[in-house]
């Protein structure tokens, strides 16, 4: 009888395993680039649209009008909201990688007291891969992200 009972691996199973192991890397890192891509142009449409009902529910709680400013031409921000009475500035900038379309689009617009917008639009968000996400303020203030 072998009393002779080696245990451990051979050195073709440990290379099988870094193979295996190197493959699944390879086909998971780039999904993962992927989805954190989709993940900032998603959130960034998201958080502006998030202060564009805050700009809303600001104006209806406080009876003035909040002056919301949208321009690609800034450097160091790319939105900002203030209270029409006041110059107490609020400036966002978007995550890397994400732009508005065209690049030179600029508006400027007002949430009323009523909580009416002064005007409507869409703002259309890309990144580099050049997929988009589409903000949209209605006249009623209705606020939507598609």
């Amino acid at each position: 009888m072998d009393t002779n009972h080696e245990r451990g691996f051979t050195l073709l199973e440990l290379a099988m395993v870094v193979l295996i192991f190197g493959i699944v890397l390879g086909f998971s890192i780039p999904a993962f680039m992927q989805y954190g891509r989709s993940h900032n142009l998603h959130g960034a449409a998201e958080n502006m649209a998030a202060q564009f009902r805050l700009a809303r529910q600001r104006a209806l709680s406080t009876g003035f009008k909040q002056h919301f400013h949208i321009s690609g031409t800034y450097v160091g921000y790319d939105y900002s909201v203030h209270p029409w009475t006041t110059s107490n500035f609020s400036y966002f900038s978007f995550p890397q990688g994400v732009n508005y379309t065209p690049a030179n689009y600029t508006t400027s617009f007002f949430m009323n007291a009523d909580g009416r917008s002064s005007n409507s639009f869409a703002v259309r968000l890309v990144d580099t891969r050049g997929d988009t996400a589409t903000v949209s303020v209605q006249l009623s203030g209705l606020v939507t992200v598609y």
